[in-house]
């Protein structure tokens, strides 16, 4: 998948334009980063895009952050200039983005360390709807 693919499937999920579509997935990333542990923000960034792993790897903290979805909509929302709610929908489209851009076996070793509200949207479109999962927003 490229990084044109990677915002479009997000411009397309959350039907917002290209620019918010690229700054929601970068600030998605930089979060998904800081929650995750070295190794698998490392793993992940290697199957992703280079602009995309940059984003994630820039969120990188020395341990994992706690952190639900509303926090990662928050800062999402500020991130593009709108407030969480709207930060909560380009958290869900770039989460089924890059559930659709790593394979199974990745895509669950990533689910493994999210809270249960981030783990529920980091799903393909072939794994059902997330738009009617409470976001918390």
């Amino acid at each position: 998948m490229t990084a044109s693919d990677l915002t479009a499937a997000v411009r397309d999920q959350a039907r917002v334009s290209d620019d918010e579509a690229r700054a929601g997935l970068e600030a998605t990333l930089d979060a998904l980063g800081a929650r995750l542990a070295g190794g698998a923000v490392d793993e992940l960034a290697a199957a992703l895009p280079a602009e995309a792993a940059d984003a994630l790897r820039r969120g990188r903290t020395p341990t994992p952050e706690p952190g639900s979805l509303g926090d990662i909509s928050e800062r999402v929302g500020a991130a593009t200039g709108g407030d969480a709610t709207s930060g909560a929908n380009l958290v869900q489209a770039s989460l089924r983005a890059i559930a659709g851009a790593v394979d199974d076996d990745l895509l669950g070793r990533i689910r493994a360390q999210l809270p249960s509200d981030l783990m529920r949207l980091l799903r393909r479109e072939d794994e059902g709807d997330t738009s009617a999962l409470q976001t918390g927003a």
